[in-house]
């Protein structure tokens, strides 16, 4: 699980409502254990990240590459 810390206010995580605390879980049903799990993500054409906010209710997205 990788924790988020900050969110800049102009990033696409911004833009998908991502803040301090929000923990990434998973991505392509790959689970996160430390940033170098998210580097070494293969750059399929959808990204599938699990996500859990501070409210603690979990959220998928799915994010497309152009």
């Amino acid at each position: 699980m990788i924790r988020v810390t900050a969110v800049h206010p102009d990033s696409l995580a911004a833009e998908l409502g991502l803040r301090e605390g929000t923990e990434h879980l998973s991505v392509n049903g790959r689970e996160l254990g430390d940033l170098l799990d998210w580097e070494f993500t293969p750059a399929d054409a959808a990204l599938l990240p699990l996500i859990r906010p501070p409210s603690r209710e979990r959220t998928q997205f799915v994010l497309q590459h152009p």
